[in-house]
C-alpha cells in the first residue's frame, strides 16, 4: 500500500504537467494569433485548436523521449556505456 507522501507527489506531478500543458496552449493560442495573423496574415485559431496542437506536439515529444530511452543502447547489444 502507497503511503500518503508517494500519493501526495504524483498528485503534484499530475497537476504540474496539467498547469505546463494549458499554460503552453495558451501561449501557442496567443502566439499564433499574435505573430502569424498580424505578420504572416494567417487565419487566427481558436482555443481548443491550440489545445489539439499542443497535445500533438506532447506525444512527438514523449514518443521521441520514450525511443530514444528504449533504443539509445541498442547500438552495443543492450549494454550501458562504460565510462
Amino acid at each position: 500500500m502507497k503511503n500518503n507522501h508517494e500519493i501526495a507527489r504524483h498528485g503534484k506531478t499530475v497537476v504540474t504537467t496539467l498547469t505546463l500543458f494549458f499554460t503552453a496552449s495558451v501561449a501557442l493560442h496567443w502566439g499564433w494569433n499574435t505573430f502569424a495573423v498580424e505578420i504572416m496574415e494567417q487565419a487566427r485559431i481558436t482555443f481548443k485548436h491550440a489545445l489539439g496542437l499542443q497535445a500533438l506536439l506532447f506525444s512527438l515529444a514523449l514518443s521521441s523521449l520514450f525511443f530514444w530511452l528504449t533504443f539509445k543502447n541498442a547500438g552495443n547489444g543492450g549494454k550501458a556505456d562504460a565510462r
